[in-house]
């Protein structure tokens, strides 16, 4: 449309056209160039958008995998109690027993 609205302008003398609708012809490419660089502009920041939520999905699945690998270790791992381990009560007396009788001292049942 820009291709044929300069046409008119080129082919006809000033004088043939009237004023107002010059500037209503000017007007308009001037609105269509401002829309074409907003539009420019925003598909621009579409892009870097884009690139930032690459850069986080990234991100998102380096810690995913490093989960994953936590977790996997964490499943591998033997399983034993977070609690101290205890000593069996006839080791332990037994280890008294035979402590007593090294001693001398009298051990009875």
């Amino acid at each position: 449309m820009d291709a044929e609205a300069s046409d008119v302008t080129d082919a006809k003398k000033s004088d043939d056209i009237d004023p107002a609708i010059l500037g209503e012809l000017r007007s308009i490419r001037a609105g269509k160039q401002a829309l074409e660089t907003k539009v420019d502009t925003l598909n621009e920041g579409i892009k870097d958008f884009k690139v930032e939520l690459q850069g986080l999905n990234d991100r998102f699945e380096d810690l995913n995998s490093k989960l994953k690998a936590m977790i996997e270790d964490i499943e591998s791992a033997p399983q034993c109690s977070t609690a101290a381990p205890k000593k069996s009560r006839r080791k332990e007396y037994y280890r008294k027993w035979n402590s007593f009788r090294e001693r001398g001292l009298p051990v009875s049942f």
